[in-house]
């Protein structure tokens, strides 16, 4: 239930990405750190995160970010300005 708060904190550290500091950002932000760990290992997950790349990969994207609009792909960074100008075309139409 803290994925928006660890994800934030995630992007927002700019120390060391190493698991001691990820464990305690997730602490900070109240996660089960041990949870955590034990759902971060588990083979539902790893299973979950490798389809997600094949699925990727398939249409384009090799990398993040990644986005789709209205079914075109676009790879790779867009600026906030340009994903408005995009969503505004399609509301268009």
């Amino acid at each position: 239930g803290k994925y928006f708060e660890y994800h934030t904190a995630l992007m927002e550290h700019n120390g060391s990405k190493g698991e001691e500091a990820l464990e305690g950002l997730a602490k900070d932000v109240g996660l089960d750190v041990k949870k955590l760990k034990k759902d971060k290992d588990s083979e539902e997950i790893a299973n979950a995160l490798s389809d997600n790349v094949e699925q990727a990969r398939a249409i384009g994207i090799n990398g993040t970010p990644g986005f789709i609009f209205a079914g075109q792909v676009f790879p790779g960074f867009m600026p906030a300005d340009r994903i408005k100008e995009i969503i505004a075309e399609h509301r268009k139409k």
